[in-house]
């Protein structure tokens, strides 16, 4: 099973795949296929007729809404079918959508990455909150655990791009620090993320907003907004 998961999530985050190669790989799981049909013919869109071609779903939904649907779908196999993440898996799917669209007006990283960032950002928080509910025994152990780095080091196992697993590992930093204390290479990607839970947290009403934001002018620049 880990290894069936590994091989897709390989694919899934290759940077080289074609849309193609992608809609050739998500064809041949029904259990995708579904829900993106699903997807495509909700009310949310409203389409005159209903839609039963993949590929059509495909080019009407757009790129970067069935790939978040790919990554959730992906996400939901490697967690218990028991346990409800659903606050989780909304919360990870609304900051894809906003880094995705930060990352187009400020022209900065790569969009797809950095939905694809979004959707994984909380996988270190999912498995720990798995673990806890499948071994209770161990909960003080697996609650002393870094969800940031147990993310990154899984990611890394999957031979995630090295940008992704370092944006995961360091994505808390700018709630205590400024850019130069977050390495290089990934500065630009976490500095988009922490922008993006920043409007979430503006729009939701989070109490603890400001207390988040004590360097968010600092990465707004750093961006270019």
């Amino acid at each position: 099973m880990i290894e069936q998961y590994s091989r897709q999530a390989g694919f899934l985050l290759d940077e080289g795949a074609s849309v193609s190669e992608i809609v050739g790989f998500a064809k041949m799981d029904p259990s995708i296929v579904s829900v993106v049909l699903k997807t495509v013919n909700s009310g949310y869109y409203n389409f005159q007729r209903k839609i039963s071609d993949f590929h059509h779903a495909f080019v009407l939904l757009g790129f970067n809404q069935v790939y978040q649907i790919l990554m959730e779908n992906f996400l939901q196999g490697i967690v218990p079918k028991h346990f409800n993440l659903k606050a989780l898996n909304l919360h990870s799917a609304i900051i894809s959508q906003i880094a995705f669209d930060i990352s187009q007006i400020a022209e900065k990283s790569k969009p797809v990455m950095m939905s694809t960032l979004g959707i994984l950002h909380d996988l270190g928080k999912c498995v720990i909150l798995a673990s806890r509910a499948k071994r209770p025994e161990l909960d003080i152990v697996v609650m002393r655990l870094n969800d940031n780095k147990v993310g990154s080091l899984l990611l890394d196992a999957w031979s995630t791009p090295a940008i992704i697993c370092r944006s995961v590992e360091y994505q808390k930093y700018p709630q205590f620090c400024p850019p130069k204390e977050i390495p290089e290479d990934c500065r630009e990607s976490v500095a988009i993320l922490h922008v993006a839970h920043l409007c979430f947290d503006c729009l939701s009403g989070t109490r603890d907003y400001e207390s988040r934001a004590a360097f968010s002018e600092d990465y707004m620049r750093l961006i270019g907004l």
